[in-house]
């Protein structure tokens, strides 16, 4: 014969449950808290010259292009500023837009921003042009930092990097010199 188990009830709190909006209609904000969310957002123009290498990886060209670039200038108001970020172009696929992100750094903060290029064929390779850019965060002094502008990325012939050989994803083939001039949209 089996013993018997006794069960006893438990009462759950659903104070800590995150209730599922279904497309249920949310309370209207309270005013107050409109205007404090919108006093938090900081425009921010950026203007100036970030100049360093740009250098393109090996990829698999289905993925499309991928290039880093690195560089240092004065770009106002962040400063004298280190610039590092990535561009992708499009792979395998009928038309694509060339994009990029960027970190701007300096002693007062930072600024991460995101760039937008044309659109392009497929395998298209990086080249020197115009980009949109959009502030999409920042730190420091430029936390809550919104603005956006154009950039414009110059550079010269991709010169191969002596010594990368061998198909190993990411690895630097080629470099060259790059410019990149920053104006801001009002």
């Amino acid at each position: 014969m089996r013993p018997k188990r006794s069960r006893a009830l438990r009462v759950e709190s659903l104070e800590s449950l995150v209730l599922l909006n279904a497309g249920l209609p949310q309370p209207p904000s309270h005013p107050a808290a409109q205007v404090a969310n919108a006093t938090l957002a900081r425009r921010v123009a950026l203007n100036g010259l970030l100049s360093g290498t740009l250098v393109q990886l090996f990829s698999i060209p289905d993925t499309g292009g991928h290039y880093h670039l690195e560089g240092f200038g004065k770009i106002r108001p962040v400063g004298q500023a280190k610039g590092d970020g990535t561009f992708t172009t499009p792979g395998f696929i009928a038309n694509g837009q060339i994009q990029g992100t960027l970190t701007l750094a300096s002693s007062s903060g930072s600024v991460t921003l995101n760039l937008q290029g044309p659109t392009v064929p497929g395998f298209t390779r990086l080249s020197s042009g115009t980009f949109s850019y959009t502030i999409t965060q920042g730190t420091g002094q430029f936390r809550n930092a919104k603005g956006h502008g154009s950039a414009v990325l110059t550079f010269g012939p991709l010169n191969p990097i002596p010594g990368a050989t061998g198909p190993s994803q990411n690895r630097p083939i080629s470099e060259a010199a790059f410019t990149l001039s920053f104006k801001a949209s009002h």
